[in-house]
């Protein structure tokens, strides 16, 4: 299961990572345009924040569910 959590934890660091950049990419790009336009960018780094919490909820999540079967599994 470690294994799985870790192979996830990379492939979802990477989306988050292109998100980021993509969202301050767009922000610098827009900051001469009108303001309407920032919309699209700001709505990017803040999908990729909640990732980012999400992440952190499984990573929590499924290290205490590890922690639990190992301590079920121990006193067996």
């Amino acid at each position: 299961m470690g294994e799985a959590r870790a192979s996830l934890t990379k492939f979802i660091t990477t989306i988050i990572i292109a998100v980021f950049i993509e969202g301050l990419v767009g922000v610098f790009e827009t900051n001469t345009g009108a303001p309407s336009d920032i919309l699209y960018p700001a709505s990017l780094l803040v999908v990729a924040t909640m990732i980012v919490i999400s992440l952190g909820v499984f990573q929590r999540l499924s290290v205490d569910a590890e922690r639990k079967k190992k301590k079920v599994g121990g006193e067996e």
